[in-house]
């Protein structure tokens, strides 16, 4: 889970309300998803837009060039952050911007670790469980998890529900740790 800073917040939100003015929700979510991917899987970009001897006009122009296949909201958002020095809040900008689109779709995304692939009609049953009960579309991402036993765990939001085999002999184990052997009718002598 991401932590989200205040300015990464009005950023996002900013954005947002762009996109959402100009119907460009779709052609954002994906430049700024893109850029995100670029942020973090390149170290070198990293390094070079954050040396000290590196001019923020130089780190502007890396920056036009990689804003070129954007959207101009896109790269306008980018020479925006460098200007402000705020660029290492791109990936926060992208989560906010992500969770006020599935807001504004009425898209609940859902994690589901499992420990072997659900079967089709399970995964549709508990869809549609899902979905009644939030009144959400609901968008599952099923992941294999080979700390799981049996059962599922899921997370919804800040939720977690742990339906797994594991939660359910912990559970048990508690209960009986509890239990005074003298309530068996077991003594000692």
């Amino acid at each position: 889970m991401i932590t989200v800073s205040a300015a990464g917040k009005r950023y996002g939100q900013a954005f947002f309300t762009l996109a959402l003015e100009h119907d460009v929700i779709e052609t954002l979510q994906s430049d700024l998803e893109g850029l995100i991917s670029l942020w973090e899987g390149e170290k070198d970009l990293k390094n070079l837009l954050f040396h000290p001897r590196i001019t923020r006009d130089a780190k502007k122009k890396v920056l036009a060039r990689l804003g070129e296949d954007s959207h101009p909201f896109t790269a306008n958002l980018l020479l925006l952050l460098a200007d402000k020095g705020r660029l290492s809040l791109l990936p926060e900008i992208g989560h906010v911007f992500a969770e006020l689109k599935d807001a504004h779709y009425n898209i609940m995304p859902v994690e589901v670790r499992v420990a072997r692939p659900l079967p089709e009609d399970l995964e549709r049953k508990l869809l549609q469980k899902l979905q009644k009960a939030t009144g959400k579309d609901i968008q599952l991402d099923v992941k294999l998890d080979g700390s799981i036993i049996g059962g599922m765990v899921l997370k919804v939001g800040d939720i977690l529900i742990d339906g797994s085999l594991q939660r359910g002999l912990e559970k048990l184990q508690e209960k009986l740790s509890r239990i005074q052997v003298s309530q068996i009718g077991v003594n000692n002598g």
